[in-house]
């Protein structure tokens, strides 16, 4: 209810916070917290992050790299990034990105 009062108040948030006897920080806690929740709302658990795969030929990188250091990598548009070494097990993996996937 506050925070529908403040987006219809036009008022800056330490003008409207000192208004309703609140912190300015609560304030703007309260607002971050909503924008948060909403994101999440519209973002929507029933649809599925779209995502894009790039083939990679790993015979060149694999005559370049030194032993012990083979591994594949992925990165998402936000900046998260996995490096898995070779020899890793599928069953694992795939336990890894279905955790990457609750995160990202």
């Amino acid at each position: 209810m506050i925070l529908e009062e403040y987006a219809k108040s036009g008022l800056t948030q330490r003008v409207f916070a000192r208004e309703m006897g609140i912190g300015v920080s609560t304030l703007q806690y309260w607002l971050r917290r909503r924008a948060r929740q909403q994101r999440r709302e519209t973002s929507g658990a029933e649809t599925p992050a779209k995502v894009s795969l790039l083939e990679v030929d790993l015979a060149d990188v694999a005559g370049h790299a030194r032993v012990g250091e083979e591994r594949y990598e992925m990165e998402w548009a936000n900046g998260l990034r996995l490096r898995v070494p070779r020899g890793f097990r599928e069953e694992e993996l795939r336990m890894l990105l279905g955790l990457v996937k609750e995160v990202a």
